[in-house]
């Protein structure tokens, strides 16, 4: 940490900083991290922490108090968790909104008052809660106070509470928040927690969702159907990591969210390290997309993961070959060992279902995950 302080006395132009957030976890990295964020780096823009630590309530407050003290920092994104045992020492969830300068002695700050850390935030990532941030009490000062300048909001773990009121809140004061990050749980009463929250944001409405969820947990879809519902004529761009969905889940955001632009999605398979992207187009039936022709022909970044053995999937890549303004595709197919040998030596011949892409004239990026050559049951490919 010692070399970080030397950085950045030479560094005083420094706009952007990304650090593990172990930083947090002990006390001469903290001080040091915290004495070097209030006096080396006057020109921070944006500071990122990474890790999935559990961090103490009353060491997040100091970090947090630092931040918000900062003049010029306007993207901070917290991706460590805030810890619940051991006991959180002083720390409540009102201390908190009172460290990052939200409310003053009980009272939601004016965000046009002379404060110290006026709220010039626009992109703002709140650590993962282990408990719940509660709308009343945590959400709508939050939103009051930082709203007029967000842009970007990520959020995990929102309690039911008076969404009217949450709702109300954001039209008044979120004008310009667009974008929405958030956590998926696979705990069903969370998870309709997040799908009212995205609701509430009608006015502004949403052009991007991202998520994150946990690995082999496929059914989002509470959260997706909520997008579609009030989002679907702005939404650009959705991406999801550890998640999937159904097959009407899908068939709405291809059919009613016309400009939809990137839909990343992103999952982590059994005995890999290393994320592939999948995408589940059947039910629990394995019934495959039918019905209206997809929409989102705007669509220029689109990884999706397929199922070989069932029939429809040709009809997938048929509508992905309208996308013509399809710039990077990403195509997996289901894993080979999921089906027996003489069922998994009967699939249909994938290169030439590639044929239909034929007029993607705009691809620059193509990929073919390792799944799909191991599945293309090709004899010119096939093993001894």
């Amino acid at each position: 940490m010692q070399q970080l302080i030397d950085i950045a006395s030479h560094s005083r132009y420094l706009t952007m900083l990304n650090i593990p957030s172990s930083t947090l976890l002990y006390d001469s990295f903290r001080m040091i991290f915290l004495y070097t964020l209030s006096n080396g780096l006057p020109n921070l823009e944006q500071l990122i922490l990474l890790g999935r630590d559990k961090i103490r309530g009353d060491d997040v407050l100091r970090f947090l108090q630092a931040c918000f003290q900062h003049r010029r920092l306007m993207t901070l994104k917290c991706w460590f968790t805030l810890q619940r045992t051991p006991p959180m020492g002083n720390f409540t969830l009102k201390i908190l909104l009172g460290a990052m300068g939200v409310i003053n002695n009980g009272t939601v700050n004016n965000p046009a008052s002379d404060h110290p850390g006026p709220p010039r935030i626009k992109d703002f990532r709140l650590p993962r809660f282990m408990e719940e941030y509660p709308v009343q009490k945590f959400l709508v000062p939050l939103l009051k106070h930082f709203g007029p300048g967000l842009e970007r909001l990520g959020l995990s773990s929102p309690t039911d509470g008076d969404l009217d009121q949450l709702q109300r809140v954001c039209a008044e004061n979120c004008s310009g928040l667009q974008h929405l990050a958030t956590s998926y749980q696979g705990d069903l009463k969370k998870d309709m927690n997040i799908s009212s929250v995205i609701r509430c944001f009608k006015r502004p409405s949403l052009k991007s969702l991202s998520m994150d969820g946990y690995p082999h947990l496929h059914d989002t879809r509470a959260i997706l159907d909520a997008l579609v519902d009030c989002h679907s004529h702005t939404v650009e761009q959705v991406d999801m990591l550890h998640c999937g969905a159904t097959l009407d889940v899908l068939r709405r955001l291809f059919v009613e969210c016309k400009k939809l632009k990137r839909l990343w999605v992103m999952d982590s398979p059994k005995g890999s390290v290393d994320n592939q992207i999948r995408y589940y187009f059947q039910d629990n039936a394995n019934n495959y997309i039918t019905g209206p022709t997809w929409q989102c022909l705007e669509m220029t970044e689109l990884c999706i993961h397929l199922n070989l053995y069932q029939n429809g999937h040709g009809r997938v890549v048929g509508e992905i070959g309208r996308m013509i303004k399809l710039e990077t595709l990403g195509i997996g197919y289901n894993d080979t060992d999921l089906l027996p040998i003489p069922e998994r030596d009967q699939g249909p011949g994938c290169l030439a279902e590639l044929r239909q892409l034929k007029n993607l004239k705009r691809l620059r990026h193509l990929l073919l995950m390792l799944e799909f050559w191991l599945s293309m049951g090709q004899a010119e490919v096939a093993g001894p």
